[in-house]
């Protein structure tokens, strides 16, 4: 049987048995209740990936890989 999970209750922490969660994290805001239950354990990766910093590394990186395809693309056509 399924675990009863009371809708009216604020703070349903069903998911705290759950490894893919991290317990420090604020699963409960207002701007998640429209997330569904079965996505809420993605919440801190979105949170992270949504930093400016994070997001200038991305771009960092983005630019790093496209100039080391370039090298190698030439290395091929010289070499």
């Amino acid at each position: 049987m399924s675990d009863v999970i009371d809708l009216k209750k604020k703070f349903n922490h069903k998911w705290k048995k759950d490894p893919r969660f991290i317990a420090c994290f604020d699963y409960e805001k207002p701007e998640y209740g429209d997330v569904p239950d079965s996505l809420k354990w993605a919440l801190p990766i979105h949170e992270c990936l949504e930093k400016p910093e994070m997001k200038e590394r991305s771009k960092r990186l983005e630019a790093d890989s496209k100039r080391s395809i370039r090298k190698s693309k030439l290395k091929l056509i010289e070499g």
